[in-house]
């Protein structure tokens, strides 16, 4: 945007490094994120609450995941992000690189099917949005009766472990390129 607008020679004049820029833009990232997941949450216990559409239980640990997913899946968007940055030409490329990546993950989501194979669980979870929302969804199923739900649903969630280190490489190698 700062090129578009021919703002960025504004920008150059503050007495920061490109390493400094780029932190301080993705921090911003990050705070929009956690906001953005903050803001949800409490507005679905208000919906809940103003409709009296029923209850919203746990609130703490809901908006203490709230912001756990609103970090880790910025994280994992830096990956979209890097080739946005690349491949600076037109405001139309990158909502249209960010359409098609939104698209990718959910379309790779889809190759579940109704079969779950070892196989299977290890290529959804080495991309990193799919690995946050299945260890996500996982993290909350946890919180719920377990009754309700078919012993397959647990096979897909990722250890916090691979969460986090998939997350962690994916930030490096992000920050990196």
């Amino acid at each position: 945007m700062e090129r578009d607008c021919d703002t960025f020679k504004n920008i150059r004049t503050i007495p920061v490094t490109n390493t400094q820029l780029i932190l301080a833009k993705i921090s911003v990232l990050f705070i929009f994120g956690i906001s953005f997941c903050i803001i949800s949450t409490l507005a679905v216990a208000v919906f809940a609450k103003v409709f009296q559409m029923g209850m919203v239980y746990g609130m703490g640990y809901k908006l203490i995941m709230s912001i756990v997913f609103g970090i880790l899946i910025v994280a994992a968007s830096l990956p979209i992000v890097l080739l946005i940055i690349y491949f600076n030409r037109t405001f139309l490329l990158s909502i249209l690189l960010s359409f098609f990546y939104s698209i990718l993950n959910w379309g790779i989501l889809g190759t579940v099917g109704t079969t779950i194979s070892e196989t299977k669980i290890m290529f959804l979870n080495s991309f990193p949005v799919i690995c946050v929302m299945n260890w996500t969804s996982g993290s909350m199923m946890e919180h719920l009766q377990k009754d309700n739900l078919l012993p397959e649903a647990y096979a897909i969630i990722p250890s916090t472990l691979h969460t986090l280190l998939l997350m962690l490489i994916t930030v490096a190698l992000s920050l990196w390129l």
